[in-house]
């Protein structure tokens, strides 16, 4: 049997598949929710968030379902030097699942959590370490004082380089 006659016959075999994988839509195939959890070498859930900023470790981490912010803190190496726990930001995309004329719709709504850890370590009371969800996006801030620092900082770098040339030119017009 000839190359082109293998072909054919194998496209004619597997026509029926070919068609009924082309009529399956797309966004059936990729639904987000579908990869935001995960099964862990412990048979557990595993989600995944992001953690941004002032962190010692920041980026992408596989966490067990119903991690608090705190745990994830700690998973991403604790806070780094001029972290803001008073203001850590959640970012939750959720979805809702309306109906415009009698079709089924989905919508992404953003929600923004502002948390202040340094509340719960004063009280311990659980409602200062929310628990995380699939596909949340956490941001530790800089605070205001390690802001004010590097900017003092900085400008005591540039008054010394100043000073030390205004010596250096006094010096040399001296000789």
């Amino acid at each position: 049997m000839n190359l082109p006659k293998l072909i054919l016959l194998i496209a004619v075999c597997h026509l029926p598949a070919l068609l009924q994988a082309q009529e399956t839509p797309q966004n059936i195939l990729l639904q987000p929710q579908a990869s935001q959890y995960f099964l862990g070498s412990q048979d557990e859930v595993l989600i995944k968030v992001d953690i941004l900023g002032y962190v010692q470790k920041p980026g992408r981490y596989l966490i067990p379902l119903n991690t608090d912010l705190l745990s994830l803190l700690s998973f991403a190496g604790g806070k780094a030097d001029g972290a803001n726990l008073r203001k850590v930001y959640i970012l939750r995309k959720r979805s809702s699942f309306n109906s415009n004329n009698g079709e089924p719709g989905k919508t992404e709504v953003d929600t923004i959590i502002t948390v202040n850890l340094e509340r719960y370590f004063k009280t311990g009371q659980m409602k200062y370490r929310p628990v995380l969800q699939a596909g949340d996006s956490v941001l530790v801030p800089q605070s205001a004082g390690s802001k004010f620092r590097n900017l003092v900082g900085f400008n005591s770098i540039i008054s010394l380089a100043l000073a030390t040339t205004t010596i250096l030119y006094a010096i040399d017009r001296l000789k």
